[in-house]
């Protein structure tokens, strides 16, 4: 995690939990690889897992959606009789609101999974903080007795006072 000394009067803070070799592209291409593996790369463990999960969760309701949707339309495409047969023409239509909501589901599916790996890309590529040493940003400015260090280490600023001895 981060640490901090003091070092001839000037406070001097050190925080490398985000600064991964490879900088933003390393950790974009995991994540375009295995989402959430980039995020984890980072440090950014819970984060990671959260979103491996959900990545995990949509693809299985994508699996399900498919094999549901190929169920549905077997059954309705299989189906053969006499169309002037009321008892019939109920079944058939069954199958068809069945086979039609089957194909609703499995476009939500799509849309989950693609939704679901895009928002890991844009996470991993603008809202991981820093992944080299050149993007923080430390600003010193004296003050009578004080010191002050203010660093942006991520989407919000990071400011220490320490006075001086």
């Amino acid at each position: 995690k981060g640490r901090s000394s003091v070092i001839e009067n000037y406070l001097t803070v050190a925080d490398t939990r985000t600064v991964v070799a490879g900088g933003r592209p390393a950790v974009l291409w995991r994540s375009a690889l295995l989402p959430g593996w980039g995020q984890i790369y980072a440090g950014n463990k819970v984060k990671g897992y959260i979103t491996a999960t959900l990545f995990t969760a949509a693809a299985g309701f994508y699996i399900y959606s498919e094999i549901n949707f190929f169920s549905k339309e077997s059954t309705y495409q299989n189906l053969r009789g006499d169309v002037y047969n009321p008892k019939f023409r109920r079944e058939l239509f069954s199958a068809k609101d069945s086979y039609a909501a089957a194909a609703d589901l499995q476009n939500i599916a799509v849309f989950t999974v693609a939704g679901v790996y895009m928002l890991n890309l844009i996470d991993a590529a603008f809202f991981n903080g820093p992944y080299s040493a050149s993007e923080l940003q430390t600003f010193i400015s004296p003050e009578a007795s004080r010191i002050t260090i203010a660093m942006k280490p991520d989407s919000a600023w990071l400011v220490i006072n320490h006075p001086l001895p």
